[in-house]
């Protein structure tokens, strides 16, 4: 009986697992208009950054923040992802990194991002646990930045194309 509810706010999972939801993520199985929740690319956006931020603070993990943190980041970013629960959020980032053109764009923004000195100056460098508090202070503060970097229109203007090879070399 995939799906029901088992005491105190446990669900079976289609796999047979227990899975224990907290009190943000009751409130968005209240919210779901549907049984399976779908993603703007607004959302799926901030959802990349995150995995940008992840490939720059530990580049050896999938994700050094537990899901629920991504969910509170998209959740406070974006108010129409108040469905999202932390599992939706840890299927989609699964689904996303299985995609050829995803991790491409990923390693082109991440190249992006570690080229920024600014940016590798604040963040290179310090070591923390995975899945520690400060691990998560220092993912929040990178996703901002990085929401700050790639989201400025400053960012697109500075970009521009040398006419000639002496133009590229200055």
């Amino acid at each position: 009986k995939q799906g029901q509810k088992k005491e105190d706010q446990t669900y079976e999972s289609k796999e047979g697992a227990a899975t224990t939801l907290d009190d943000v993520d009751r409130r968005a199985k209240l919210n779901m208009r549907r049984q399976r929740v779908c993603f703007t690319a607004l959302e799926n956006g901030l959802l990349f950054l995150s995995q940008v931020a992840s490939c720059i603070l530990s580049p050896s993990t999938n994700l050094c923040v537990r899901s629920s943190i991504i969910r509170d980041i998209l959740q406070k970013s974006l108010p129409e992802s108040r469905d999202k629960t932390a599992s939706a959020v840890k299927g989609k980032m699964a689904r996303l990194l299985k995609d050829d053109k995803f991790r491409i764009h990923l390693v082109s923004y991440v190249t992006q991002a570690k080229s920024d000195t600014n940016l590798m100056k604040k963040y290179k460098g310090k070591k923390c646990a995975i899945h520690s508090p400060e691990m998560e202070q220092q993912f929040r503060e990178l996703h901002a930045d990085l929401w700050n970097k790639f989201s400025s229109p400053k960012h697109s203007e500075d970009m521009t194309i040398p006419v000639s090879v002496v133009d590229l070399m200055d």
